[in-house]
């Protein structure tokens, strides 16, 4: 299999299908690697030196895929690699059998992405990932699910997540206010009960019922959101600032 990305790029995504790119002799079905550690190698081809070691990926689980998310320091210098994966579960640590040897070329910004430089020339395009934004909103349980989050929350594109507030709305009955931030993005010190900056009353937060969960956006890469709570169901609107 051949990978190729731009130097100094940090997309498309490295993207593994088990069953598609497994091995057919490996039982991917009776694999559980949800709560798994999955780590990627890199190494020169021509050096047998290591660009990335224990590079953290995401796993799938309903896409039955892993997920890895270059960074510039990665992809700083072209080259060839090879690449791997290391699954590390409770019973201990495995390589990822491929069907095939995966290769990743760093090529040089000015080149032609289609350019392959070796055997096996596959090109892998893919699609954009969506803006990053942030899920918030009410539900009535204190635990929520990737499918609970998307057909229960609204939805706001944005990269700028604090210094702002979110309407939790009025229901008829007592819910949980939700608000989930991706990872990546700046995350809040303190909510206030606000529209118009840090202060009124405090919205105590809880953040260690969920702590994180995946969610993929609708080309199917996944986000990491940090997911924060109300402590206590309410009826009634806030408006829930996020202070920066």
């Amino acid at each position: 299999m051949e990978f190729n990305i731009k130097q100094k790029a940090t997309l498309p995504y490295l993207e593994v299908n088990l069953i598609k790119d497994g091995r057919l002799d490996f039982n991917f079905k009776k694999t559980n690697l949800t709560g798994a550690t999955i780590y990627f190698y890199m190494k020169d081809v021509e050096t047998n030196v290591y660009r990335v070691a224990k590079g953290v990926c995401v796993y799938s689980s309903d896409l039955e895929t892993i997920y890895y998310q270059f960074t510039k320091k990665n992809t700083n210098s072209i080259g060839r690699f090879e690449g791997e994966f290391k699954i590390i579960t409770d019973q201990g640590e495995v390589i990822l059998p491929l069907r095939e040897k995966l290769f990743i070329n760093i090529l040089s910004s000015i080149s032609d992405s289609n350019f392959c430089c070796g055997p096996n020339n596959y090109i892998n395009p893919a699609p954009t990932p969506v803006a990053p934004g942030v899920y918030y909103g009410k539900f009535i349980a204190n635990t929520i699910t990737s499918g609970e989050v998307l057909t229960n929350l609204s939805f706001i594109t944005t990269s700028l997540p604090t210094d702002t507030y979110y309407v939790l709305p009025t229901k008829p009955t007592p819910e949980y206010g939700y608000i989930l931030i991706p990872t990546s993005l700046n995350q809040p010190t303190e909510f206030r009960d606000s529209s118009s900056g840090c202060f009124g009353n405090n919205i105590p937060m809880d953040n260690t019922t969920i702590e994180q969960i995946v969610i993929n956006d609708i080309n199917g890469f996944p986000t990491t959101y940090n997911v924060y709570r109300t402590f206590y169901p309410f009826v009634g609107q806030i408006n829930l600032w996020l202070c920066n």
